[in-house]
Order: structure tokens, then C-alpha cells, then sequence
């Protein structure tokens, strides 16, 4: 079905092409709960068997945050000039564990000293591509999306935030 754009198409994608585009990127974002308020972090992360892992410095208070409970995990690639990308999203529950051997995380690039892992089961897990129709499969599961266009409604204010490293708290 066709987008906003009338020569795009949301196509919707499988588990496996899913699984493939997590592991395309280094930096996703965490959807949890912060005291009964929503907070969403970019974080560093890998993928591990069925697994999200970000890594995280003991006593940071996000720890607390997840521990336990049900979490949101996103990643995307989105081209202004093509207009055309891509988002997996994951829910699942997640689990503080500990770094070394017996957390099953051995160091890597943003690891931290001695700290704890969020780790995020692939529950429910969910993508999206937007494209060209040229260049989708012949038959491809197509959606609507509302009519919406990006807004200045921030006045083009950004936000600058470092995620090479381990969260901090």
C-alpha cells in the first residue's frame, strides 16, 4: 500500500531480515519505564545468540529501571535524500547481568571495566522497510502509514549525546 509519499511503499519484514538489520548498526535505542515515566536512551549494543546486550556501569540508575520488566529496544536507517530506510523494533523482557564469564560478555569495543549488562530477549520482534517500488520484491506485504510529514516543531534544535561508551548513571 502506498506511503504519504506516492512513490514509496512500507513493505514489512520478516524475522530473519530483522535479525540481519540488528546487527547491521552499533547504536539503538532503550524504551523503558524511569519512574512511572517514559524515558528512551541511545545506547551501544550487541547482538548475542537471542539477545540484546548494552553495556552499563554498576550503580547506574538505569539498572534499577529495567531490571525485570519489559523493555522496548529500536534501531533505524533513514535516507533524507532517497527517502527511503529502515526500523527494527524489539520488546522483550529484560535482565541485569554481570560482566566477565559468568555474565557471558568478554570486553569488546565500549565495554566497560568491571559493570553489568542489560540484556534484552527477542520477544516481539517487528521492522519496516520504505522504499522505492522498483526495488522491492515482487509481491511484498505493504502497508498504510498516516499522512505525516516531519515538522520544525522543535525549531531544528538537536540534541547532541555521546553513545560510544557503556551508560553511565
Amino acid at each position: 500500500m502506498s506511503t504519504n509519499d506516492e512513490d514509496r511503499f512500507l513493505e514489512v519484514l520478516g524475522d530473519a531480515e530483522c535479525r540481519r538489520l540488528l546487527g547491521t548498526v552499533r547504536v539503538g535505542r532503550l524504551g523503558f519505564t524511569d519512574a512511572a515515566l517514559p524515558a528512551i536512551l541511545p545506547v551501544p549494543f550487541s547482538v548475542v545468540d537471542d539477545c540484546i546486550r548494552i553495556p552499563a556501569r554498576e550503580g547506574n540508575r538505569v539498572l534499577d529501571a529495567v531490571r525485570r520488566s519489559v523493555v522496548a529496544f529500536a534501531v533505524d536507517s533513514y535516507d533524507d535524500l532517497t527517502r527511503t530506510g529502515w526500523g527494527v523494533t524489539v520488546v522483550g523482557p529484560a535482565h541485569v547481568v554481570p560482566d566477565g564469564p559468568r555474565g557471558g560478555r568478554q570486553g569488546g569495543p565500549g565495554a566497560p571495566g568491571p559493570g553489568r549488562s542489560i540484556v534484552v530477549q527477542l520477544g516481539l520482534l517487528r521492522g519496516w522497510r520504505l522504499g522505492d517500488p522498483a526495488g522491492l520484491p515482487s509481491s511484498p506485504t505493504r502497508v498504510d502509514i498516516p499522512n505525516r510529514r516531519p515538522t520544525d516543531a522543535d525549531g531544528g534544535a538537536g540534541m547532541a549525546v555521546d553513545v560510544g561508551g557503556p551508560i553511565d548513571g
